[in-house]
C-alpha cells in the first residue's frame, strides 16, 4: 500500500507540474506573440520611415531641378524682354527720325 500511495502522490505532483507548465507556456506564448506583434509594427514603421525619407530626397532633388530650370527661364525671359525693348525703342526712334526728316 505504501507504493500505491507514493505512486498516487507522484502522479498528482506530475499532473500539477504539467498543468503549471501548460499555464506557463500559454502565458509566455501570449507575451511572445505580443512582442512579435510590436516588433513587426516597429519594422513596418521603420520601413515606412525609410520609404518616406527616399520620397523626400527625391522630391528635394526634383525641386532643385525645377528651381534651376526656373532660374534659366527667368534669365531667358529677362534677356528676351530687354531685346524686345531695344527693338521697340529702335523702331520708335527710327520712325520719329523719318517723321522729323519728312517734315523739314
Amino acid at each position: 500500500m505504501d507504493w500505491d500511495l507514493t505512486l498516487r502522490i507522484l502522479l498528482a505532483l506530475f499532473g500539477a507540474a504539467s498543468c503549471a507548465a501548460a499555464w506557463y507556456n500559454i502565458w509566455t506564448a501570449k507575451g511572445n506573440q505580443k512582442q512579435a506583434s510590436e516588433s513587426r509594427k516597429l519594422e513596418e514603421a521603420h520601413a515606412m520611415g525609410v520609404a518616406n525619407k527616399q520620397s523626400i530626397e527625391n522630391l528635394e532633388s526634383r525641386m532643385d531641378g525645377h528651381e534651376a530650370r526656373t532660374e534659366k527661364r527667368l534669365d531667358q525671359i529677362g534677356s528676351d524682354v530687354a531685346a524686345v525693348k531695344n527693338l521697340f525703342t529702335d523702331f520708335l526712334i527710327e520712325n520719329l527720325r523719318t517723321l522729323t526728316r519728312t517734315r523739314t
